[in-house]
This record gives structure tokens, C-alpha cells and sequence, in this order.
């Protein structure tokens, strides 16, 4: 919110009365939760172990005895 109130601020020289000054503040807010949506969506990180197989000491795949273990 602050960043938009700045960005706001920053701009009012290139609001140009085509539009509401509050439909083109809203814009502005919108934009800016947007670009940090995107900025935090790109920063997620996800631990590779949860992609990797898993075995067990005898090196079989533990996921696929299980998933053969449900079907009984």
C-alpha cells in the first residue's frame, strides 16, 4: 500500500482527466499488488526433497510398494 501511495504521489503530474482521479488511483493500487504477487510467486522456493524418490534401505521405491500396498 505504501509503495502505491508513493507511486500515486510520484505520478500525479501524468494524470491526464481521462479518467476519475479515483479510477485512476485504483489502477495504480491494483498494478502495484499485482507486481507484488508476482515478485513473491517468483521468490517461492519449494524443497527439491519433496521431488525426489524415496527408497528404502534395500533400495526399493518406497512410494511405489505403497502405491501397490493400497490397490490390495
Amino acid at each position: 500500500m505504501q509503495n502505491a501511495f508513493a507511486n500515486i504521489f510520484t505520478s500525479l503530474n501524468r494524470f491526464d482527466e481521462r479518467s476519475a482521479l479515483k479510477t485512476w488511483m485504483h489502477r495504480i493500487v491494483v498494478n502495484e499488488a499485482l507486481m507484488l504477487m508476482r515478485k513473491t510467486h517468483r521468490l517461492r522456493k519449494e524443497p527439491i526433497d519433496k521431488l525426489l524418490p524415496i527408497f528404502d534401505e534395500n533400495g526399493c521405491h518406497i512410494e511405489a510398494d505403497w502405491a501397490a500396498f493400497k490397490l490390495l
